[in-house]
Protein backbone atom coordinates (compact mmCIF):
# COMPACT_ATOMS: atom_id res chain seq x y z
CA UNK A 1 0.00 0.00 0.00
CA UNK A 2 2.90 2.33 0.38
CA UNK A 3 4.64 1.87 -2.50
CA UNK A 4 1.12 2.20 -4.41
CA UNK A 5 0.85 5.67 -2.54
CA UNK A 6 4.69 6.95 -2.99
CA UNK A 7 3.73 5.78 -6.79
CA UNK A 8 0.93 7.93 -6.57
CA UNK A 9 2.18 11.33 -5.12
CA UNK A 10 5.39 10.96 -7.90
CA UNK A 11 7.78 9.26 -6.29
CA UNK A 12 10.30 7.04 -7.85
CA UNK A 13 11.60 3.81 -6.80
CA UNK A 14 15.32 2.65 -7.02
CA UNK A 15 16.34 -0.89 -6.97
CA UNK A 16 18.99 -2.79 -5.48
CA UNK A 17 20.57 -5.69 -7.58
CA UNK A 18 24.34 -6.72 -5.69
CA UNK A 19 27.11 -6.86 -8.14
CA UNK A 20 27.63 -10.35 -6.68
CA UNK A 21 24.60 -11.62 -7.90
CA UNK A 22 24.24 -12.89 -11.62
CA UNK A 23 21.18 -12.46 -13.27
CA UNK A 24 20.35 -12.98 -16.97
CA UNK A 25 17.17 -11.37 -16.89
CA UNK A 26 16.14 -7.27 -17.13
CA UNK A 27 12.33 -8.38 -16.47
CA UNK A 28 12.93 -7.07 -12.46
CA UNK A 29 10.22 -4.60 -11.22
CA UNK A 30 11.17 -1.44 -9.27
CA UNK A 31 11.66 -1.12 -5.81
CA UNK A 32 13.41 -4.46 -6.06
CA UNK A 33 16.25 -6.01 -3.64
CA UNK A 34 18.08 -8.49 -4.48
CA UNK A 35 21.37 -9.26 -2.16
CA UNK A 36 24.64 -11.09 -2.77
CA UNK A 37 24.91 -14.36 -4.32
CA UNK A 38 21.08 -15.11 -5.91
CA UNK A 39 21.27 -16.47 -9.37
CA UNK A 40 18.43 -15.70 -11.60
CA UNK A 41 18.49 -17.46 -14.83
CA UNK A 42 17.39 -16.20 -18.15
CA UNK A 43 13.49 -15.62 -18.73
CA UNK A 44 12.49 -14.49 -15.46
CA UNK A 45 10.53 -12.21 -14.25
CA UNK A 46 10.56 -10.97 -11.07
CA UNK A 47 7.53 -8.62 -10.39
CA UNK A 48 7.76 -4.96 -8.06
CA UNK A 49 9.00 -4.41 -4.53
CA UNK A 50 10.66 -8.00 -4.51
CA UNK A 51 12.89 -8.65 -1.52
CA UNK A 52 15.41 -11.85 -2.26
CA UNK A 53 18.27 -12.63 0.71
CA UNK A 54 21.54 -14.05 -0.40
CA UNK A 55 21.88 -17.13 -2.32
CA UNK A 56 18.83 -18.12 -3.99
CA UNK A 57 18.30 -19.79 -7.49
CA UNK A 58 15.88 -19.04 -9.40
CA UNK A 59 15.21 -21.45 -12.74
CA UNK A 60 14.19 -20.50 -15.69
CA UNK A 61 11.22 -18.88 -17.03
CA UNK A 62 9.96 -18.57 -13.87
CA UNK A 63 7.60 -15.76 -12.31
CA UNK A 64 7.74 -14.12 -9.50
CA UNK A 65 4.70 -11.95 -8.04
CA UNK A 66 4.78 -8.75 -6.55
CA UNK A 67 6.12 -7.67 -3.12
CA UNK A 68 7.27 -11.70 -2.24
CA UNK A 69 9.99 -12.12 0.37
CA UNK A 70 12.05 -14.81 -0.04
CA UNK A 71 14.72 -15.99 3.07
CA UNK A 72 18.37 -17.00 2.04
CA UNK A 73 19.25 -20.10 0.00
CA UNK A 74 15.59 -20.96 -1.48
CA UNK A 75 16.14 -22.79 -4.56
CA UNK A 76 13.51 -22.54 -6.97
CA UNK A 77 13.24 -24.99 -10.20
CA UNK A 78 12.24 -23.74 -13.67
CA UNK A 79 8.90 -22.74 -14.81
CA UNK A 80 7.87 -22.09 -11.05
CA UNK A 81 4.94 -19.38 -10.11
CA UNK A 82 5.00 -18.17 -7.31
CA UNK A 83 1.94 -15.66 -6.62
CA UNK A 84 2.12 -11.80 -5.01
CA UNK A 85 2.58 -11.37 -1.34
CA UNK A 86 4.24 -14.70 -0.70
CA UNK A 87 7.17 -15.51 1.96
CA UNK A 88 9.56 -17.81 1.43
CA UNK A 89 11.33 -19.02 4.24
CA UNK A 90 14.96 -19.97 3.64
CA UNK A 91 16.68 -22.93 2.55
CA UNK A 92 13.60 -23.73 1.21
CA UNK A 93 12.65 -25.61 -2.12
CA UNK A 94 10.19 -25.36 -5.22
CA UNK A 95 10.39 -28.25 -7.61
CA UNK A 96 10.00 -27.19 -11.23
CA UNK A 97 6.35 -26.19 -13.00
CA UNK A 98 4.75 -25.29 -9.15
CA UNK A 99 2.62 -22.35 -9.15
CA UNK A 100 2.20 -20.99 -5.31
CA UNK A 101 -0.54 -18.92 -5.07
CA UNK A 102 -0.51 -15.28 -3.78
CA UNK A 103 -0.33 -14.43 0.37
CA UNK A 104 1.48 -17.97 0.50
CA UNK A 105 3.54 -18.67 3.49
CA UNK A 106 6.51 -21.41 2.75
CA UNK A 107 8.07 -22.31 5.84
CA UNK A 108 11.91 -23.00 6.59
CA UNK A 109 12.95 -25.59 4.95
CA UNK A 110 10.06 -26.91 2.95
CA UNK A 111 9.83 -28.62 -0.47
CA UNK A 112 6.74 -27.82 -2.52
CA UNK A 113 6.39 -30.92 -4.73
CA UNK A 114 2.94 -29.92 -5.87
CA UNK A 115 0.57 -26.70 -6.73
CA UNK A 116 -0.13 -24.74 -3.17
CA UNK A 117 -3.53 -23.36 -3.13
CA UNK A 118 -3.63 -18.74 -2.69
CA UNK A 119 -3.41 -18.12 1.55
CA UNK A 120 -1.93 -21.22 2.24
CA UNK A 121 0.94 -22.12 4.83
CA UNK A 122 3.04 -25.23 3.63
CA UNK A 123 5.11 -26.31 7.06
CA UNK A 124 8.58 -27.48 6.98
CA UNK A 125 10.26 -31.25 6.34
CA UNK A 126 8.85 -32.38 9.55
CA UNK A 127 5.33 -32.32 8.25
CA UNK A 128 5.52 -31.91 4.44
CA UNK A 129 1.74 -30.70 4.77
CA UNK A 130 0.20 -27.82 3.57
CA UNK A 131 -2.89 -25.83 5.31
CA UNK A 132 -5.23 -23.66 4.39
CA UNK A 133 -4.85 -20.59 5.98
CA UNK A 134 -6.60 -17.14 5.65
CA UNK A 135 -4.35 -13.87 6.18
CA UNK A 136 -6.57 -12.99 9.28
CA UNK A 137 -6.45 -16.41 10.91
CA UNK A 138 -2.56 -16.46 10.48
CA UNK A 139 -2.21 -12.92 11.49
CA UNK A 140 -4.25 -13.92 15.09
CA UNK A 141 -1.50 -16.49 15.21
CA UNK A 142 1.12 -14.06 15.22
Amino acid sequence: DRHAEGIARGYAFASFIHPASHVYTGEIGENAFILEANVIQPFVTIGKGVMMWSGNHVGHHSVIGDYCFFGGHVGLGSNVRIGERTFVGGMAGVDPGVTIGAGCLVGLHARVKTDVEPDSVVRGPESGRTVRLGNARLKRLL
